[in-house]
C-alpha cells in the first residue's frame, strides 16, 4: 500500500477539479492505463475503489502479470499524473522483488 501527501500541480487535474471523490473520474482516468517501467509497458486496470471522506483509496492491477494488485490513496490537492507516477514506481518495485 502507498499512501500519497497532497501535491498541486499547475496543469495537472486534481481530486478538488474531479467532484472531491468522483469515483467514475478517477476510474476513467486510471482504467486501462499504459505504464512505462523502463523498457517496458504494462496495461493495468482499476479492480477497485473505495471513498472515505475526501480520499479515495484506488486498486489497480496489472494485466497478465503476476504482479499484485497495487492500492493508493489519493488524498485532495493530488492530480493524475501524481498517482501515475506513483503506480509506475510501485510496478518497478514489485518487479523488482518478483525477480
Amino acid at each position: 500500500m502507498n499512501s500519497l501527501s497532497p501535491v498541486t500541480r499547475a496543469g495537472s487535474a486534481s481530486i478538488d477539479e474531479a467532484s472531491r471523490g468522483d469515483a467514475q473520474w478517477w476510474f476513467s482516468a486510471l482504467d486501462q492505463r499504459v505504464h512505462t517501467n523502463e523498457a517496458e509497458r504494462r496495461l493495468t486496470q482499476v479492480v477497485g475503489m473505495h471513498l472515505d471522506g475526501a480520499d479515495v483509496w484506488i486498486q489497480v492491477q496489472p494485466l497478465r502479470e503476476q504482479l499484485r494488485d497495487l492500492t493508493i490513496r489519493v488524498s485532495p490537492g493530488m492530480g493524475v499524473d501524481d498517482v501515475v507516477r506513483s503506480i509506475e514506481t510501485m510496478i518497478r518495485e514489485a518487479s523488482r522483488q518478483s525477480k
